[in-house]
C-alpha cells in the first residue's frame, strides 16, 4: 500500500527515490516492486531523461487496486482523526508535507 501510494502521489520514480519516500530499505523496495510488477500493479520503465536509469510507475490495474483499498482505509483514517482538532490536523499534515518535500530534495 505504501509503495502504491507513493507512486500515485509522486508519479514515476526510481527505486532509490521510492525507498526514500516510503522510508524503507532499497533492497526491500526492489523486492516489493518486483512483486508489484509480477502482479500487474506497477510497470518498469526506461527514464525519458536518462536511458540508463530504470523507473517504476503505477499501472492502470495498480490505480484500480489503490482506489479499492482506499475505500476501506479512508473511513478508518476518518475514525482515527475524528477527535483531533481540524487546525491541529492541518498543521500536522503541513509539517509532514514539508518533511516529504525536504526528503525529495535532499538525497538521504
Amino acid at each position: 500500500m505504501r509503495l502504491l501510494s507513493c507512486l500515485s502521489a509522486f508519479g514515476e520514480l526510481t527505486i532509490g527515490e521510492l525507498s526514500i519516500l516510503a522510508v524503507t530499505e532499497q533492497s526491500s523496495v526492489s523486492r516489493a516492486v518486483e512483486q508489484l510488477v509480477v502482479a500487474g500493479l506497477a510497470e518498469r520503465n526506461i527514464s525519458k531523461q536518462d536511458q540508463r536509469m530504470r523507473t517504476v510507475s503505477l499501472s492502470t490495474k495498480g490505480v484500480a487496486k489503490l482506489n479499492e483499498v482506499a475505500a476501506v482505509i479512508n473511513p478508518l483514517y476518518g475514525a482515527l482523526t475524528e477527535k483531533i482538532d481540524r487546525r491541529d490536523l492541518r498543521t500536522c499534515i503541513s509539517v509532514l508535507q514539508q518533511m516529504m518535500s525536504q526528503t525529495r530534495e535532499n538525497k538521504i
